[in-house]
């Protein structure tokens, strides 16, 4: 019985591991700028481009990108994102692409935050990543961060064994 408790426990854990450690292949591509408001929130997908991370290549079919994602590793670099500022023009901006999942060392979203460009120019800044194909809509859920994920491990393997 031991056993068994033990077994479920690790599954337990593994499970809520693995489903952190996912990437997405495609994300939404679209900008305000480029999209109108179909970019902002909510996404209207009708008309919005999909993003294959491994070679940034762009298309509105999404068929065409899942077999384009199919064929190739993008080797667990990339994160789907969602960015929202307000311009110094009073425009409030929506940005839904694939991105590094980090730049100098440092995640996407403190990179931009940070970023001198994006200070200057905007405020209001906000940003959400993803790991999954397609997760930069509104409908997904936000980046669950590791320290929640251990603790929720570590609950699992205390019930069960």
């Amino acid at each position: 019985m031991k056993f068994y408790k033990e077994f479920i426990g690790c599954l337990s854990l593994w499970c809520v591991l693995a489903s952190t450690s996912a990437e997405p292949s495609i994300c939404y591509y679209c900008t305000t700028d480029a999209d109108g408001t179909a970019c902002n929130s909510p996404l209207d997908e009708s008309g919005i481009r999909v993003q294959y991370c491994g070679n940034s290549t762009v298309t509105t079919d999404v068929g065409t990108a899942k077999e384009i994602a199919s064929t190739s590793t993008t080797q667990g670099t990339y994160v789907c994102t969602t960015s929202t500022y307000t311009s110094n023009l009073n425009n409030f901006v929506t940005i839904r692409e694939c991105q590094s999942r980090q730049i100098e060392g440092v995640d996407i979203c403190s990179y931009l935050s940070g970023a001198d460009i994006t200070n200057m120019y905007s405020r209001d800044f906000s940003c959400q990543t993803c790991d999954s194909d397609l997760c930069n809509n509104d409908n997904s859920r936000a980046t669950v961060h590791f320290s929640t994920v251990a603790f929720i491990g570590i609950a699992l393997v205390k019930l069960f064994v």
